[in-house]
């Protein structure tokens, strides 16, 4: 358990000696949900709670998948853009 904490102490004195980092952890994250959201890939698209899942039930599979797809993906190249723009 020491040797968790250790690493996770390790890890915040990175990201606040290097915040630009943070922006491409979070792209790392959206860009490939983004795209398998478009691609309807069920990993990417299941509903995380209820409102969700009243989205999902209107929408359908499909629809559902594009729309968050397409939020995951700007969050992602907004990121991506921040990440550049701070260097």
């Amino acid at each position: 358990m020491e040797k968790i904490e250790e690493y996770f102490e390790k890890f915040q004195i990175f990201f606040q000696e290097n915040p630009r980092y943070v922006w491409l952890l979070v792209a790392a994250i959206f860009v490939p949900l983004g795209i398998g959201s478009i691609l309807g890939k069920n990993w990417a698209i299941d509903p995380a709670n209820s409102r969700q899942r009243v989205w999902y039930s209107i929408l359908g599979h499909k629809a559902f998948g594009i729309i968050m797809g397409i939020g995951f993906t700007v969050v992602g190249v907004a990121s991506l853009g921040m990440f550049f723009m701070t260097a």
